[in-house]
């Protein structure tokens, strides 16, 4: 009955994931179009990337899943998104079997039916085609999974060796997908040392290492390709510098001690920012919504931890967890020192909270069952009305008006901001070629220069924004400043600047009204 009960929570929640990809907050936004792109380029046999295009820490496995789907069913944004189903059920399961692991089967559903029916940004990002958001939730729970459940005796058998090296490579292969794993490692890696030890004897390392090792390869092999990119990358990301800025010569902020004076200067406020970003994670957008969601971390993590010993689950009585709770600091420390702090980046807590309100409601509902069942409620009444506030909000734009004008006009090229430019290429199948350079935000994200050195040398490119924006507006006073005439064009959310008589490239992009 236990598994019947989960098995229905589990295809409930997936199909709740399945209807969110039909809502204007489910469209594909820049980033999954790029990697629908990659997606497009695999099944073409043009390309095989080892990572996103210009993001050398973003595994490309869920564009390798997209190309065959596209195979499949045909090339669309949800056929993309839903290339990220595999995990998600992965999470799930494994959300359920850690739970029954480490506290018991009542435990365990409600601990999946929090993980099925999350507040918006985790239901959003459990399904986001980006390289690493519903991967890191399903490898990082497996690898949790994996140790706990290691055998406490050395690997002399085949079971325990290839156990082992399962371990080894969920967390390499994890790794390679997004180091946003690393918070599981090392909550995994504490617990074998702490209690698995003797299970690494007699070789066992070896094979964990091998596992590793593995898992890592399209990581390590890109690395030795490209020497040190991910370091760099991730590197850049963290003292907020650019790649050239780290390796060419400078002063102030590009030396060594003025990117320590920056980083430290903005500890404090990371830290603020993690606390605020923990509200709208939970759901809790309104006044006091972070305090609250503080709180209800804290409760959650704490009832883990006093869950000392999970009987009928380990007869050692090992407080696995406590190891569990433990992920719950040790993720917030890797948000803090690496910057890594908005909401999407502190998805990992969902791999522990519903874990530990199951233990608090299994707390007090031996003594107030009531009060259990009203709490409960209450918390997925505040996922629900989440969800139902954020579906309406598109996170994309509406490229179809965009790319129908274009066609009607001949239009083959446009510089846009990122959004766009990655949307259109995506719906239109390259068709039409689009530059993310006509944005000051968008410039330093342009993931194919390439295709920006086409649009410069078509003769009539399109410069397209928002419909009566301000960088509409800015662009058209910078242009009568020059005294270049253009011929302006709505369509639908967008405006379009075509017929140029002196069109401006890439290299002088963008441009306001003082040019």
């Amino acid at each position: 009955m236990s598994w019947r009960v989960a098995a229905l929570i589990a295809a409930g929640g997936l199909v709740l994931r399945f209807a969110w990809l039909f809502t204007p907050a489910g469209l594909p936004d820049g980033d999954e179009a790029v990697f629908g792109l990659m997606a497009l380029h695999i099944l073409d046999g043009r390309d095989y990337p080892i990572y996103c295009w210009g993001a050398h820490y973003a595994g490309a496995l869920v564009s390798y899943l997209a190309a065959l789907g596209f195979w499949l069913f045909g090339i669309g944004g949800v056929v993309l998104k839903s290339s990220t189903f595999p995990f998600t059920a992965g999470y799930l399961a494994v959300t359920f079997a850690l739970a029954r692991t480490v506290l018991d089967d009542g435990a365990a559903r409600i601990a999946l039916l929090l993980a099925a029916i999350p507040p918006a940004i985790p239901l959003t990002f459990s399904v986001k085609a980006t390289g690493g958001f519903p991967e890191t939730l399903f490898f990082g729970g497996l690898v949790l999974l994996l140790t706990f459940r290691l055998p406490r005796a050395p690997s002399q058998s085949g079971l325990c060796r290839g156990h082992l090296a399962l371990l080894g490579f969920a967390g390499g292969f994890g790794f390679y997908i997004l180091p946003l794993i690393l918070p599981y490692l090392a909550v995994a890696f504490t617990f074998l040392l702490l209690h698995r030890r003797r299970a690494l004897e007699r070789g066992g390392w070896a094979w964990l290492l091998a596992g590793a090792l593995v898992g890592a390869s399209p990581m390590l092999i890109y690395n030795i390709e490209s020497p040190f990119a991910t370091l760099l990358r991730l590197g850049s990301r963290v003292l907020n510098v650019s790649r050239d800025e780290a390796l060419g010569p400078g002063t102030g902020v590009t030396t060594a001690a003025g990117w320590i004076v920056h980083y430290l200067s903005g500890l404090p406020a990371r830290l603020l920012a993690i606390l605020g970003n923990l509200g709208p994670l939970l759901g809790l957008k309104a006044a006091g919504g972070s305090v609250l969601a503080c709180t209800i971390g804290a409760v959650s993590t704490l009832s883990l931890w006093r869950n000392a010993g999970p009987e009928g689950h380990s007869p050692t009585g090992e407080p696995l967890a406590r190891f569990c709770a433990w992920l719950v600091p040790t993720m917030l420390l890797f948000a803090w020192v690496t910057g890594l702090n908005r909401p999407r980046h502190l998805l990992p807590l969902y791999s522990v909270l519903p874990l530990g309100f199951a233990a608090f409601y299994g707390r007090i509902r031996v003594a107030r069952p009531w009060a259990a069942r009203a709490i409960l409620i209450l918390l997925l009444v505040i996922a629900g009305w989440d969800l139902v506030e954020a579906a309406p909000v598109p996170v994309g734009a509406r490229v179809a008006p965009l790319i129908q004008t274009a066609e009607q006009l001949e239009i083959r090229g446009m510089y846009t901001d990122y959004d766009t430019a990655y949307q259109v290429m995506f719906a239109s199948r390259e068709a039409i070629l689009a530059s993310p350079t006509a944005w000051a935000e968008s410039v330093i994200s342009d993931r194919t220069p390439k295709i920006t050195q086409q649009v410069d040398l078509l003769p009539n490119p399109a410069y397209v924004f928002g419909r009566g924006s301000a960088e509409a507006a800015s662009f058209a006073q910078g242009l009568a400043r020059r005294n270049i005439s253009f011929t302006r064009h709505t369509a639908g959310p967008f405006d379009l600047f075509t017929g140029l008589s002196m069109p401006v490239r890439s290299k002088i992009l963008p441009i306001d009204s003082d040019w």
